[in-house]
């Protein structure tokens, strides 16, 4: 290893010397490329799903906001049902706005009725770790855990830091420190829910401490509108084939990316033939 290199010297250095005693694998220029085209194919895959995965989000938000924030349902029972909308879900939908233009029916309530801010747990050498639990913080998700700290799908919405996200897991989580999860106090779609926290600006919610955080009391008393909970939970009928596209889209992007970094020294050793990857890859694929 690298690491284990010493020149005598106090510090641990490599030198000249030693990076020419190395030995490396002699590979055929067709094997070198071969293994170049090989890997390329595997980037472009992850990259793709990546990208096709951007678009469902894209989609997803778009019906979000023709639903819940511009209200498209209920201002198109003027010009007749739009073609995008079955005739049951369009039933669904208030025939008119009030005078506050939402649509009629349809409550205003705080996010103090609806659910609690959790504090996250410290938590030490999750980045390292292979459990099955994801792990968030601020940003995002940083690791994993062999245990949960919330035990169903939520929401983590970032506690400290410049830029506070927010962000979904699918099934139990973890959260550290540095982060809050919602916890309901009343009925609603965990999906509608995150949908609706994306549209805000928590950066701008600081509760006015020396390190930017998120102010706890404002977030409560931010008012939203209330769609019924059937409407909520067409919006998550509609969008399950998306949002199962998308799982499984990370699910074979990893599994991509496992066996790229397991069989690549591998080929460079000559450990195994680039036909024996191929075809490892194609059981994956």
């Amino acid at each position: 290893m690298l690491g284990l290199a010493s020149a005598g010297a106090t510090r641990n250095a490599l030198t000249k010397g030693m990076i020419e005693e190395f030995i490396l694998p002699e590979l055929s220029l067709q094997d070198q490329l071969a293994i170049s085209v090989l890997l390329g194919a595997l980037e472009d895959k992850i990259e793709l799903n990546r990208r096709t995965n951007d678009t469902l989000d894209a989609i997803a938000r778009a019906t979000f906001n023709d639903w819940f924030v511009a209200f498209g349902p209920t201002r198109s029972k003027v010009d007749g049902r739009p073609a995008y909308l079955s005739r049951d879900l369009w039933k669904l939908f208030p025939d008119s706005l009030d005078d506050r233009d939402k649509p009629t029916g349809w409550g205003s309530v705080q996010w103090q009725t609806l659910a609690s801010l959790e504090y996250g747990k410290r938590l030490e050498g999750y980045q390292d770790a292979q459990g099955d639990f994801p792990v968030y913080g601020t940003n995002g998700l940083i690791g994993w855990h062999h245990t949960p700290l919330c035990n169903e799908a939520g929401i983590i919405i970032g506690r400290k830091g410049a830029y506070r996200g927010v962000h979904f897991s699918e099934g139990p989580f973890y959260v550290i420190d540095t982060a809050f999860y919602l916890k309901a106090k009343a009925t609603y779609s965990t999906r509608w829910a995150y949908y609706t926290l994306c549209s805000y600006d928590l950066d701008s919610m600081d509760s006015g401490s020396a390190i930017p955080s998120t102010s706890r009391d404002d977030f409560y008393k931010i008012e939203l509108i209330e769609p019924p909970y059937p409407i909520q939970l067409k919006f998550d009928e509609t969008l399950d084939p998306v949002w199962a596209k998308q799982r499984a889209n990370r699910s074979e992007s990893q599994t991509l990316s496992q066996l790229r970094d397991l069989v690549l020294p591998r080929l460079i050793s000559g450990e195994i033939r680039l036909k024996d990857t191929e075809k490892k890859i194609e059981e994956a694929l």
